[in-house]
């Protein structure tokens, strides 16, 4: 299993502040059976400037070497949460280059918890004034949405998530949701997301070990209750391995 979702780099956003506390995060989850975690921390406008994918590089080098000097085999891959607070082609042309899901094609994006977006909608075109390396990445990039059971509207009707799906998104719901740690709204909408084959990936989205400690004990076996065991095997194993290694999902 590799967690698809995590705060754990130091010093970031708001998940880990020391490298001492990423280290019992991915202590924690090597010992509940992850072999590798995806680091993403959040990426958005803040006083004038947003974080930048060179820093989560170097910080990552660091804290991989780190985990190779205290014996932890777990494997750190980059990545990023972007807020989609802008049409999805005008996001990534901002914030280009990206900070993408290993290094690949996937994009990890979060939608406004409180509102729903009215501009959904993407084309993956590239324009003739893009740079020819943003025209190369454009239109094969695969965005996924974080937790989209977090948003109001999800809940309120999670007939959205199809309307979605048919645009292209793919979807990482949150490992607390699926053990009914956020509300019966959101466990509603999960076991709705499974029932319709729509969960894609599983995060931790874990910010601290506190955090993780409370998700982790016995969490394989609940979520195979929930999402069922041959959807578990595709969700949790298959697919956060074709993420890492660049290839495509299937969606049918």
């Amino acid at each position: 299993m590799i967690d698809m979702h995590s705060h754990i780099l130091p010093g970031l956003d708001d998940g880990a502040r020391t490298i001492e506390q990423s280290v019992e995060m991915a202590r924690e989850l090597m010992l509940n059976g992850f072999e590798g975690v995806v680091a993403t921390p959040h990426i958005y406008e803040k006083d004038g400037g947003r974080l930048a994918p060179a820093a989560i590089e170097e910080t990552l080098h660091a804290f991989q070497s780190r985990l190779q000097s205290e014996g932890i085999s777990l494997t750190v891959y980059g990545g990023a949460e972007y807020l989609l607070d802008r049409p999805l082609p005008e996001l990534v042309r901002r914030c280009h280059p990206l900070a993408t899901l290993a290094g690949g094609l996937y994009m990890l994006i979060e939608l406004p918890v409180m509102q729903w977006p009215n501009y959904l909608e993407y084309s993956v075109m590239p324009l003739e004034q893009d740079p020819p390396e943003l025209r190369h990445v454009l239109p094969f990039l695969r965005p996924v949405i974080a937790h989209p059971e977090r948003s109001q509207e999800v809940m309120r009707d999670h007939h959205r998530l199809s309307g979605l799906r048919d645009l292209g998104y793919m979807f990482q719901v949150n490992l607390e949701s699926i053990l009914g740690l956020t509300g019966r709204h959101a466990a509603k909408v999960i076991k709705k997301m499974a029932k319709d084959g729509l969960i894609d990936l599983v995060g931790t989205d874990g910010h601290s070990l506190e955090g993780l400690k409370k998700l982790l004990p016995d969490w394989r076996r609940h979520a195979e209750k929930v999402i069922g065991r041959e959807r578990a095997e595709l969700v949790l194993d298959e697919n956060p391995r074709r993420v890492v290694n660049n290839q495509a999902i299937d969606l049918d």
